[in-house]
């Protein structure tokens, strides 16, 4: 699906091409992106065919790692290009892009959290996770049991939007965060709750 999105906008109209079109993607070995690799070789098979497409489009995966010390790095995080399954699986995020010079043609961005906090985005018979894509504006969300959560959108912000919502619902809060702007909820006589994401309140003692 995220292949056929991003190959869709240099199809030619049924007014240019008045024929059907089928592009089959036969992927033997993922040390990669095969969604990317379906971008790139189902470009070339249109040309091959002689379809009259628009322009030409390729795509994909970034990865990034968040914590490299744990990987002999010096803690700084780390942008990884065309990543292998090994730096995917190790990875804290993957991005996959397709486009060409005039734009993108397609989004999706993988983000990894707690198997446990999965049920947070689903939310009661699906309705949480219908509530993100439509604040959101992202095509679709989806979730698997070992805790990767697959955004998928026609522009950057939207999946921006549902990362984030999706970071605060699955936010695990550790002695020492600090947390800025958050709203005082309620005051009493031993202590204050503060907001520190929506859903999360903690309580501390004499904290300003």
């Amino acid at each position: 699906m995220l292949a056929e999105r991003a190959l869709e906008p240099i199809l030619p109209s049924e007014k240019d091409f008045p024929y059907t079109v089928r592009v089959e993607s036969t992927i033997t070995e993922s040390n990669g992106s095969s969604s990317m690799a379906s971008v790139c070789g189902g470009c070339l098979a249109l040309l091959d065919a002689g379809v009259p497409v628009k322009g030409t489009v390729a795509g994909i995966a970034m990865g990034l790692v968040l914590d490299t010390e744990e990987y002999g790095g010096d803690g700084t995080p780390l942008v990884l290009s065309d990543i292998s399954g090994s730096e995917d699986a190790s990875g804290d995020m993957d991005l996959k892009v397709a486009g060409n010079e005039h734009g993108i043609t397609a989004f999706q961005m993988d983000i990894k959290v707690n198997p446990e906090k999965i049920h947070l985005i689903i939310g009661s018979g699906g309705k949480k996770v219908k509530s993100i894509i439509e604040e959101t504006g992202v095509e679709g969300i989806e979730t698997n049991e070992n805790g990767l959560v697959k955004i998928t959108a026609r522009d950057l912000s939207s999946i921006e939007k549902s990362k984030a919502i999706i970071a605060n619902l699955t936010l695990v809060p550790s002695v020492g965060d600090i947390y800025r702007n958050c709203e005082i909820k309620s005051i009493v006589p031993y202590g204050v709750f503060v907001e520190i994401a929506p859903g999360h309140e903690a309580f501390k003692v004499g904290d300003h």
